[in-house]
């Protein structure tokens, strides 16, 4: 039995979650040619990857049509595994405590973007749902992360979870680019005036293309 109060959120708040663990098995459905693992996804614009519960590091290895940079921890319980990682900063063998660093963010192995995939299984290698997990934390589900409101730009704003804006524009506009790309809710965006001032993503968490034609 694992003890929730003895978790810590593997990525820094604020956090959004890009793919639920019920998403994920919708998708397994969906695509029984690929193999598709149960688990959460994740991203912070803080890119740090903490360890979810007091374990040991029981396996660091790279699966490039998987997990990518993966590492697994042991705990009494079970595992826990931190995949997609753009660097492994704990060694094998190495003890570690809730809340600490073991990795950085990345977008390797099998991956749309970049973003944490965590998964936790029992001793017996069985997937464990870890939604309860989130659940105290309010995390907001952001497979489709964006609402959509009317802007004067003749396009329109799309206010994100954290409360700023994406623009998207009709294919055609030219807007002034005032910095990027940065990677912002795990897309590549651009800050931009069309008249109104926000970020234009590059492409959204599904692959749309959202920034086709910009200039000064």
């Amino acid at each position: 039995m694992v003890n929730v109060e003895l978790f810590k959120v593997p990525v820094s708040a604020p956090y959004i979650i890009t793919q639920t663990y019920q998403e994920h098995l919708e998708y397994a459905k969906e695509h029984p040619e690929i193999s598709y693992n149960g688990g959460i996804d994740l991203y912070s614009d803080d890119l740090t990857i903490r360890a979810a519960f007091d374990g040991i590091v029981e396996k660091i290895a790279y699966q490039a049509g998987g997990y990518g940079n993966y590492i697994r921890l042991k705990h009494v319980w079970g595992y826990s595994l931190y995949a997609h990682l753009d660097r492994v900063c704990v060694n094998l063998d190495n003890r570690v405590t809730a809340g600490m660093k073991i990795g950085e963010m990345g977008s390797t192995g099998f991956s749309t973007g970049r973003h944490l995939h965590f998964e936790m299984r029992d001793l017996t290698n069985t997937v464990i749902d870890p939604s309860e997990f989130f659940a105290e934390q309010a995390p907001i589900n952001a497979h489709s992360p964006l609402s959509v409101i009317s802007a004067p730009a003749g396009g329109n704003l799309r206010k994100n979870p954290m409360g700023e804006y994406i623009t998207t524009v009709p294919s055609g506009t030219v807007v002034k680019v005032l910095d990027g790309p940065v990677y912002k809710y795990g897309l590549a965006c651009y800050e931009v005036e069309v008249p109104v001032r926000g970020w234009m993503a590059e492409a959204d968490h599904e692959g749309t293309r959202i920034l086709s034609d910009y200039g000064e």
